[in-house]
């Protein structure tokens, strides 16, 4: 009979540890589904975001034709919407022929005067735009320090084409 129970009891505690692993192990693969998807995505649209204002007809003409200010103004309201919709609120954008770039921020606090400074391939500050330029891939991740906004971010920087050139990033 003691064989019995102890052997009953053998059972049922390896049923109940087999039961209790099981559903540790879907519980633990579910978080980490959740916790994949919450993080990832607002990345992956971000991403997603930043590529289409890189190809936008608007921007392209105006990197083509930066003394335009019809052009210039279609290309600065074309950023404005993209800022508006932005999980930060911010953008930027070189221009390659003439080196300037262009931000404004959550706040909008450059409206009017988004036109921040001027890249030097000179200057080591500046160095990150000539690499991503020099890279084929369309959009990449850059952790940088931009000493002249006073930001650290991490930046999505998507390279603008027309014709197989690059005439910006965004």
């Amino acid at each position: 009979m003691i064989v019995l129970v102890v052997g009953s009891f053998l059972v049922l505690d390896g049923l109940v540890s087999n039961v209790i692993d099981s559903l540790s192990e879907r519980f633990a693969t579910q978080q980490v589904r959740y916790d994949q998807g919450r993080t990832l995505n607002p990345l992956l649209q971000e991403i997603a975001l930043a590529r289409k204002l890189a190809r936008s007809p608007a921007v392209i003409d105006w990197a083509l034709d930066e003394e335009n200010t019809v052009k210039a103004a279609r290309g600065l309201a074309e950023l404005e919407s993209f800022r508006l919709v932005f999980r930060d609120g911010s953008y930027f954008f070189a221009i390659d022929k003439s080196g300037h770039y262009f931000f404004n921020d959550a706040e909008n606090g450059y409206a009017g005067s988004q036109l921040r400074y001027t890249l030097s391939p000179d200057e080591k500050k500046d160095e990150w735009y000539y690499v991503t330029k020099e890279d084929p891939t369309e959009c990449q991740l850059n952790v940088n320090n931009d000493s002249e906004l006073g930001l650290t971010k991490i930046w999505i920087n998507c390279i603008v084409m027309h014709e197989g050139q690059v005439i910006g990033v965004i």
